[in-house]
């Protein structure tokens, strides 16, 4: 058999938790069914090595379509999930910006110029080979081209219609497109694009990296705890900054108020520190808020993506702002109150398509204490265990599209 080239493809260069998990995932299961007969590289906009964090050393797309060119038989692209599809390279390149203000300055530019002019101007002021960062033209000559549980949750149709159609065309010529929630395949249902369903692939994390691995990581080693914080009973609370900058007092009386009336003490967890999500900075003047109030606390000071996953495998319960925060309790069973979800639509789109209303909660804003009190008062662990083990299949199968068997490769 000949050896097979896999192309792993998504927002590896920054630390964001969903970001590094994915390659991990997706290069476990190639691994697994093909053994030494599969040669996996990883590829980001950047290139970057996160390994320190647990993830993986990526080449830039760039290289990719030059090696594409150079031997365009032998190529399996995968995308491997995030929400690459509505991704531009405002977006893209404004998170590796040095700063939120630098961040948010590019976007407002996209606004005043329109995201078509903007988008074109920077791909070409950075030499960027492909219209959009994340999504192939199927006219590069490459073995499949994939798309396995992505999300579309970053399109402006109402603003920006033309980019929508713009990707729905490059679309068309994929060997497989799969979607995370019900919102992104009725998007993609009205540009004529069929999409099949599937769960975020980071769902199978629980089984790659079951509780009894991480148990013997040292991901206690780096909490900054006060007031008797117990590791063995509490809750995780996470927010991005921009969620969470004026509710600083509300956020800190309702998380002491869940102390007082289920005994939970309170893990703050910063998943995301790329720039544009900035979490630590928020979550540590929180955590000294919550400090001169005598709760028991603590502060994951840990960057190591799967710390950030035992932080959430071994809790009680999940509150916050991060999709994989929540796909990751989830997946080890715990329930979920996704907050700020009138924003972060994704979290919402994945609470209603996936989970039960009795294991999950959606609230629009950050006034999550009484939502999730009743939540919890039927259990801590999620009732819908039957649907997780199938909706895991569902993932695996979705992952398998891309294997010899279903490519024709040999």
């Amino acid at each position: 058999m000949s050896k097979h080239f896999y192309a792993l493809c998504g927002a590896f260069d920054r630390h964001n938790y969903g970001d590094i998990l994915f390659p991990l995932l997706h290069g476990h299961v190639i691994r697994q069914n093909l053994g030494g007969q599969a040669e996996i590289r990883y590829y980001s906009v950047k290139e970057a090595d996160l390994s320190e964090f647990g993830g993986v050393k990526a080449d830039s797309m760039k290289s990719l379509y030059l090696r594409i060119h150079k031997e365009p038989e032998r190529h399996h692209v995968i995308f491997c999930g995030g929400d690459v599809l509505s991704a531009d390279w405002v977006t893209m390149l404004g998170h590796h910006l040095p700063s939120d203000f630098l961040c948010r300055t590019l976007a407002a530019g996209r606004r005043l110029l329109g995201s078509k002019l903007a988008n074109h101007w920077l791909r070409l002021a950075f030499r960027q080979p492909s219209k959009f960062p994340y999504v192939m033209d199927p006219k590069e000559a490459v073995a499949s081209i994939h798309y396995t549980g992505v999300g579309a949750s970053g399109f402006n149709v109402s603003r920006d219609p033309q980019h929508c159609i713009s990707v729905a065309a490059l679309l068309e010529g994929a060997d497989s497109l799969s979607v995370r929630d019900q919102t992104a395949v009725e998007l993609l249902s009205t540009l004529d694009v069929p999409a099949r369903l599937v769960p975020d692939t980071a769902l199978i994390m629980s089984d790659i990296f079951p509780e009894e691995k991480l148990a013997e990581l040292a991901w206690q080693d780096k909490l900054e705890t006060c007031h008797g914080f117990d590791p063995d009973n509490y809750v995780v609370f996470q927010a991005a900054r921009i969620h969470l900058e004026h509710e600083q007092g509300s956020v800190a009386q309702q998380l002491a108020d869940l102390y007082a009336s289920s005994n939970l003490s309170v893990l703050l967890l910063p998943i995301g520190r790329a720039v544009g999500h900035s979490d630590a900075q928020v979550l540590q003047t929180l955590f000294q808020e919550l400090d001169k109030r005598g709760i028991p606390c603590a502060l994951q000071q840990s960057p190591h993506v799967l710390h950030i996953m035992a932080s959430l495998a071994f809790s009680s319960g999940y509150i916050g702002t991060s999709l994989h925060g929540a796909i990751s309790a989830y997946a080890f069973g715990h329930k979920v109150c996704g907050i700020a979800t009138r924003r972060v639509k994704k979290l919402q789109a994945f609470l209603e398509t996936w989970m039960k209303p009795i294991d999950a909660v959606s609230v629009q804003g950050t006034r999550f204490l009484e939502p999730f009190i009743e939540l919890i008062s039927s259990g801590k662990s999620v009732t819908g265990a039957e649907e997780l083990a199938k909706q895991k299949l569902m993932v695996y199968a979705d992952m398998n599209r891309y294997l010899p068997e279903h490519t024709g490769d040999i």
